[in-house]
């Protein structure tokens, strides 16, 4: 494998996770999959769970093109 594919099959996952990502974020806040805050929370509002599932995703799909 090239140098170049080398550099861009990261910068393309990277690319990937943000966008799929984005669009998880939005889906779940649409259908109000939120994490509510608690005595043990460190956040203060809602927010969106599930959010890893885009990053995972991305990296699968990273993995099965590059290996």
């Amino acid at each position: 494998m090239s140098w170049l594919w080398s550099l861009m099959a990261p910068l393309a996952v990277l690319l990937l996770a943000a966008l799929a990502t984005r669009g998880v974020l939005v889906l779940l806040h649409r259908k109000s999959v939120l994490d509510h805050p608690n005595h043990r929370s460190s956040h203060s509002s809602p927010v969106p769970r599930g959010g890893g599932i885009a990053v995972m995703a991305a990296l699968s799909a990273g993995w099965l093109a590059y290996g």
